[in-house]
């Protein structure tokens, strides 16, 4: 009797690997459209208020250093001087 012959990793039935392939790109789309939507309500908010949920995430001035050094200097040249009041 001779072993059956097994198809190499990778080469399953047309059928499925569609249907997997159609689930991924699924998938991939979902993901991509939330992490759009989450950037739209992140830049829609304050400089001061993104700095403030950073603070509540991950307690003050803990972590994400780089992007609080961009907030805050966004927030420094953003704010009117005395002689431009």
């Amino acid at each position: 009797m001779v072993a059956p012959a097994f198809k190499k990793m990778g080469q399953g039935s047309g059928e499925r690997s569609g249907q997997i392939a159609g689930w991924k790109a699924s998938l991939q789309l979902e993901k991509q459209e939330q992490a759009e939507n989450r950037n739209l309500y992140w830049r829609s908010l304050s400089p001061e208020q993104q700095l403030g949920l950073l603070n509540d995430r991950l307690g003050k001035d803990v972590g994400a250093k780089r992007q609080r050094a961009r907030i805050i200097q966004e927030i420094i040249n953003n704010t009117p001087t005395e002689e431009e009041k």
